[in-house]
């Protein structure tokens, strides 16, 4: 792993470090603590305080714990090296430690055990995309707006938009009770970065000229409110989420990709019409609990996440999973996948990380094909 990219990831892990000879490219590749140096680390102390929280200046909220799996030795070794503090220190991207619901299970550890998975024995970065780090607000908040735009560009791709329904934001980093959506009546394939509009959790437009959609404001200034560790949120009227909802059940675990949502969604089993309220808002925000997405019965998906990146892919796959599970029930009876085995399917392909990680080929496929996204 080059340099630059280790010390991207020791910085997402809250460390300063001192490279030994590659052991913390594999510590962080392969989650194995025991391989980590015993010498070398310290807590980093220039964290950026904002209204008197610690901040932590990262691009995703990877906690230590997420990026070493677990296992009964490795937990052992990593408290041997870790401040009891780590986790509250680094939590969410707000520095208000919100842990992520989800975490790395010692199946995932096995996974990634270059014993048992071969073909990556040898290479020198694990992943083709680098973890963004940011030495100021005004980088993390154009990095936002941009995987918002692209967002909305794959959304129109995919044939998500109907009319001017849907909608998609992204808490501003410098002020985390104003987030970014995009303006009423563009279309998702046209929007661009300077269309994004920035509001704020009572109303008001602070950047952009145009209105925004009532109900966007109304969902997501309440789900925002509620959950500090949501980022993004993400919610359109596509065909296959808002047909599953007209049934009124959660999705089975039929799929490994559908595993994602194993006890980590849930039905909004009423539907009162269009929202336009906050107090249906506050309703909806309420009913998501720690989840990672809803199923808005009569109405399509909602999902959230540590960023524009996992809210988006968590909608994607998640209207995907829709459209398989009603394939399979039109074909015949599906067979789900039974309990223990669904959720560990769902800690090794539901977790932040992953969610984060899926997007990037998406990213930059749109950024290649549509680059005056960035306009």
């Amino acid at each position: 792993m080059p340099a630059l990219v280790e010390h991207q990831m020791a910085l997402d892990l809250g460390l300063d470090t001192a490279f030994h000879d590659g052991e913390l490219s594999f510590a962080l590749a392969f989650g194995d603590p025991t391989r980590m140096p015993t010498s070398g680390f310290r807590r980093r102390t220039n964290t950026h305080t904002v209204a008197g929280q610690r901040r932590i200046r990262t691009g995703l909220p990877l906690t230590r714990e997420q990026l070493v799996a677990f296992s009964d030795k490795q937990q052992s070794a990593l408290r041997s090296r870790t401040p009891s503090d780590a986790k509250a220190d680094i939590g969410s991207p707000h520095g208000n430690g919100v842990t992520p619901p989800t975490e790395w299970s010692a199946a995932m550890t096995a996974s990634l055990d270059p014993d048992n998975f071969g073909v990556v024995r040898g290479a020198s970065k694990p992943i083709p995309y680098d973890i963004p780090v940011f030495d100021n607000f005004e980088d993390e908040r154009q990095h936002r707006k941009e995987r918002l735009a692209a967002a909305f560009r794959l959304f129109g791709k995919f044939g998500f938009g109907e009319g001017v329904a849907g909608h998609i934001t992204v808490r501003d980093p410098e002020h985390p009770d104003c987030f970014w959506l995009n303006p009423i009546g563009m279309d998702f394939r046209l929007i661009s970065v300077s269309d994004l509009i920035l509001v704020n959790h009572e109303g008001d437009i602070l950047h952009g000229e145009y209105a925004i959609n009532q109900a966007a404001f109304a969902i997501h200034s309440e789900v925002h409110a509620a959950r500090p560790d949501v980022i993004a949120a993400a919610h359109t009227h596509s065909i296959y989420g808002k047909a599953f909802s007209s049934l009124g059940r959660l999705l089975d675990p039929i799929t490994q990709d559908a595993c994602a949502f194993y006890d980590d969604h849930v039905l909004f089993d009423d539907y009162t019409g269009v929202v336009l309220d906050s107090s249906e808002g506050r309703r909806i925000a309420a009913g998501l609990e720690m989840k990672k997405a809803a199923i808005l019965r009569n109405h399509g998906l909602l999902t959230v996440g540590h960023s524009v990146d996992e809210a988006a892919w968590w909608y994607i796959t998640m209207e995907r999973s829709c459209q398989a599970q009603l394939l399979a029930m039109a074909a015949g009876s599906p067979i789900s996948i039974d309990a223990e085995c669904a959720s560990m399917t769902h800690d090794q392909v539901g977790h932040n990380f992953a969610g984060w990680f899926s997007f990037q080929p998406l990213y930059s496929t749109i950024v290649r094909e549509q680059p005056d996204l960035f306009d």
